[in-house]
């Protein structure tokens, strides 16, 4: 099979999968017009060498390594779509796509499964464009084109779509032009695979809990304030979040100073430690909801700060004397349906209070925020600065 870029045969079968795109993806193409999608595409391919395979199939070499079977294209492509795995999982993803002849079986093979394609360099994402027709694949009614964007936006895109499960196709040498970004991209999405097996673990642990305390601080909650009252309030202002690690102590004997120039926001299990050092926290933070959380309040003077919470704590923290309580929406599944037509404010979270601490500053327009007692390291061996609830309690019931 001869294949020349200059040949009309070429143009004319870009310009058909162009308008198929056009048709399939009109916000996509409103960004992109064809002539300069032709450009990319043309730069695409100077950087291959086109070979004819084994059965007259028209494949291509990249870096002298073939993006597809220089023997049997076909078959190869059909073997990737059928496989086990993209019969089991909902959704499957290539990383590039070559001539898109995979892409396209897959397309053919699997009408109700979702098929995502990620690319980073649009030469790339549009050189198949010049060689294939790509009406199958976009006729597929869940195909989805990921191209050109960067790791924040496709990781928001997975999050939002809530895709949990998937399987990946990457073929090494299609992925060769950019390997970096696949490489980096790969190990977030596993990571965020990671991430939201902790959360399901996470719900079924405390599912229960966090239903019995939504029921009961229901009453309380309707009445409360949210914190979108208080979006950009601080507006150009610094801030320092203040946690509970070994190197709060060092922090202790500047903060007078320190309060004088920031908003001063303290996580929950820090908070007897400041006030002990003479120093009232604008704001704290508390958000876990198991019992043994709120205990970081006994005997602590809380009326002079305000609380930042949500509607899951444990019911004893709202009985304590506060200057003002305003609360963020729920994490949780249940406090999510309640709320789904009331919303306090958004704010994000993590694996540590800390999280949600630091995105309550930027929440309320702080534009410069330091933490400190962040040590995530166990310095000397300690989880948490001395003196704090857990340490004490050990200490007590130890003989």
């Amino acid at each position: 099979m001869n294949f020349s870029l200059n040949d009309p045969s070429t143009k004319k079968c870009f310009s058909k999968n162009f308008s198929l795109f056009k048709s399939r993806f009109p916000n996509l193409a409103s960004i992109i017009d064809e002539k300069k999608a032709y450009d990319y595409a043309i730069n695409g391919a100077t950087q291959l060498e086109f070979v004819e395979s084994k059965n007259g199939e028209l494949t291509a070499t990249y870096q002298k390594k073939a993006l597809h079977s220089l023997y049997n294209v076909k078959r190869e492509s059909l073997s990737l779509a059928q496989n086990e795995k993209c019969s089991k999982n909902e959704t499957t993803i290539f990383f590039s796509y070559g001539l898109g002849y995979s892409a396209l079986e897959f397309a053919k093979n699997n009408p109700e499964k979702r098929l995502l394609i990620i690319e980073s360099d649009l030469p790339f994402a549009f050189l198949p464009f010049l060689t294939t027709d790509l009406s199958d694949l976009f006729s597929h009614k869940k195909l989805i084109l990921l191209f050109g964007l960067n790791f924040e936006e496709i990781i928001g895109f997975f999050e939002n779509q809530q895709i949990e499960q998937y399987n990946l196709l990457r073929n090494p040498t299609q992925t060769l032009h950019n390997q970096l970004y696949f490489d980096q991209l790969e190990e977030l999405l596993e990571r965020n695979k990671k991430k939201i097996q902790i959360n399901n673990n996470t719900l079924q642990k405390f599912g229960k809990l966090w239903c019995r305390n939504v029921f009961k601080n229901f009453a309380m909650a309707n009445k409360m304030s949210g914190v979108e009252n208080l979006k950009d309030k601080f507006k150009g202002q610094r801030a320092i979040v203040l946690a509970a690690g070994p190197s709060l102590a060092q922090i202790l004997p500047l903060l007078k100073k320190i309060q004088e120039k920031c908003i001063v926001i303290c996580v929950d299990t820090a908070l007897k430690h400041v006030i002990k050092a003479g120093i009232i926290p604008d704001f704290t933070i508390l958000m876990d909801s198991q019992y043994w959380n709120s205990r970081h309040l006994d005997f602590t003077e809380t009326q002079d700060t305000v609380l930042i919470s949500e509607s899951s704590v444990h019911h004893s923290v709202f009985r304590h004397k506060w200057k003002n309580i305003f609360l963020c929406d729920s994490q949780y599944p249940l406090g999510k349906i309640i709320e789904k037509d009331a919303s306090y404010g958004k704010l994000g979270s993590g694996g540590s209070v800390a999280t949600c601490s630091w995105d309550f500053a930027r929440f309320i327009g702080c534009n410069t925020i330091f933490m400190a007692g962040l040590d995530l390291g166990y310095s000397e061996n300690q989880t948490h600065i001395k003196g704090s609830t857990f340490e004490t309690k050990a200490l007590f019931e130890s003989d």
